[in-house]
């Protein structure tokens, strides 16, 4: 069981990439799962973020990388698609 401290860190980080996208951006584009200097728990690589989409919501993974400027999103009807990461609201975080 994840204790309260850690949920709190990742609850933070959130925030920020809610406040930054390009740090959301920059996260899928580094492969060693760093965002730079405001990201200080680097996160699994197969767990990911829950997203809002003009398609619908979806998750994204830790483990995907950016193809061609875009991000693979799954979304909950099964399709995976590429979206501009500017394009995608953050909702949550999977553990």
């Amino acid at each position: 069981m994840e204790d309260i401290n850690e949920k709190q860190r990742r609850l933070e980080q959130l925030k920020k990439y809610q406040e930054n996208p390009q740090a959301f951006i920059d996260f899928f584009r580094n492969q060693n799962n760093v965002v730079g200097k405001s990201l200080t728990v680097p996160l699994p690589k197969e767990k990911g973020f829950l997203v809002k989409t003009k398609f619908g919501y979806g998750r994204t993974k830790h483990s995907d990388k950016i193809i061609q400027g875009k991000l693979p999103v799954y979304l909950d009807n099964g399709q995976r698609v590429l979206l501009n990461p500017n394009n995608i609201k953050l909702t949550g975080f999977i553990d």
